[in-house]
């Protein structure tokens, strides 16, 4: 019986086992294809795994057993629609984003959406945490699929083999970078506005003119900067009347993925102030997406970054002009608080432990910091760096919360419950956290500080609403 059982199995010849879907290079070179994700078998055995990409259309039990990942990494640009007044305007650009994206039930903006089934660590006292209690499994899981489901909802584009890097129109790039001045550069001053204005003006004229003006020292100060530009686009696009709503997250993550395409790791042999810039504003841009991880290393490189460059501590070389001070201050202190504001987070140790060493930057504005001399705010007039310092000076405070929370949660160190020392010792000192808070609210200045009657109010009708609402939140 058995072996007619096997006479028969012989008469059949065995099913090849069919992909779902093959990849774009296995269907351009008309080759068999696993279908394997993110990298398929022949991709890896040809050593081409950066150029696998899945762009056609998977089975319907395909697309629920493997996560959607984005595909082609050169796509043409294609315009937005201008058809309704809320539509943004036909130079608007997209190319589709490259490589594979991790599936969205990872993280949300800053993790506060991690699926339960995430399985990086998260300490107890983490925004992750908290929203895990508040949250069940299925709305956690829920929130991550519709956020997923939105970020891949692309429209199929053709492919464009050129490679070349796209620039929005000069009037909608403009717009873009005025929206960040605006609404990013308070909260986070990393960039210095008149010398990033050099930079843009020079590059404008560099694009529509034949001959090289020669105001980038070389090839990768230009490539550092058009990065740079490319981040802020991203970011400044998101509050710009130009892109309707539900493109925002789309146009911005383009942006991003361009600038991806001109980093060089290699940038990281000859560290600059540039350099840390980028790597902040890779940052800024990250956490305010669902790739909070990535956020997490770019602001980790750029610390180590900063202290290759020295930033850590007060340097006193002679000779360094106002300007060259004072963005090395800002630019650290927002490495510190963009440190602590991940370490609460996640849950995880802050990178940069001890005293502040680094004084905090002047109240001055950017355009009255000077090269040569000393620059002062003119009297009577606020600058918007207020913001940014007092939120320093309460992300210090938190800095000393997050500590003492991560002593008191260590097994290790945990003080006796027995003991009524141990359990004066806290009181002690979450009176003494709690006197520091009260303190700081008592001398923040009049400007920046929200009343009663604006607490519950969410419009916007300046620069200077926007710090008071920022740092209430905080």
């Amino acid at each position: 019986m058995l072996s007619r059982h096997m006479s028969k199995l012989r008469g059949h010849k065995r099913r090849r086992l069919k992909a779902n879907s093959a990849c774009d290079t296995c269907r351009d070179r008309k080759t068999r294809c696993d279908g394997r994700r993110p990298i398929c078998l022949a991709c890896e055995k040809r050593e081409v795994g950066l150029a696998c990409r899945y762009s056609g259309a998977c089975r319907e039990g395909a697309a629920r057993a493997e996560p959607t990942f984005q595909n082609s990494r050169h796509a043409s640009l294609a315009h937005l629609s201008a058809d309704t007044p809320a539509a943004a305007p036909p130079s608007l650009q997209r190319t589709s984003c490259t490589a594979c994206e991790s599936p969205a039930k990872e993280s949300d903006g800053l993790a506060t959406l991690a699926s339960h089934d995430d399985k990086s660590t998260y300490g107890p006292s983490s925004t992750v945490a908290f929203f895990r209690c508040t949250l069940s499994a299925d709305e956690a899981v829920s929130f991550a699929a519709d956020l997923n489901k939105h970020e891949d909802a692309r429209p199929g584009l053709a492919r464009s083999d050129t490679g070349v890097m796209m620039l929005p129109r000069r009037r909608d790039a403009d717009v873009f970078v005025s929206c960040y001045w605006e609404f990013v550069q308070p909260v986070f001053p990393i960039l210095h506005k008149p010398t990033f204005s050099a930079q843009y003006h020079h590059f404008w004229l560099a694009e529509t003119s034949t001959a090289n003006n020669g105001y980038f020292k070389s090839s990768r100060e230009h490539a550092v900067f058009v990065s740079m530009f490319n981040i802020v686009c991203a970011l400044g696009c998101q509050f710009s009347s130009l892109v309707p709503d539900a493109q925002k997250t789309l146009v911005a993550a383009d942006f991003f993925q361009r600038s991806k395409r001109v980093f060089d790791s290699d940038w990281l042999d000859a560290a600059d102030l540039s350099l840390i810039q980028l790597l902040l504003l890779n940052g800024v841009h990250l956490q305010s997406t669902r790739h909070a991880h990535r956020c997490w290393n770019s602001i980790g490189l750029a610390i180590r970054v900063s202290q290759i460059v020295g930033l850590h501590v007060e340097s006193e070389k002679s000779g360094m002009s106002q300007l060259e001070r004072e963005m090395r201050r800002r630019i650290w202190h927002t490495c510190l608080s963009l440190d602590t504001l991940l370490s609460m987070t996640f849950g995880r140790p802050t990178m940069v432990h001890g005293a502040r060493n680094v004084p905090l930057p002047l109240n001055i504005d950017d355009e009255h910091l000077k090269v040569d001399g000393v620059g002062s705010q003119p009297p009577g007039s606020s600058s918007c760096l207020s913001l940014f310092i007092n939120s320093c000076r309460l992300l210090e405070i938190l800095d000393d919360v997050l500590r003492f929370v991560f002593i008191f949660e260590s097994p290790s160190s945990q003080p006796s419950k027995d003991s009524d020392a141990s359990a004066k010792n806290i009181m002690r000192r979450v009176l003494d956290l709690n006197r520091r808070l009260d303190d700081f609210s008592r001398e923040l200045p009049a400007y920046v500080r929200v009343s009663d009657s604006e607490a519950g109010a969410s419009a916007l009708t300046s620069a200077l609403e926007l710090e008071k609402n920022v740092l209430n939140c905080r």
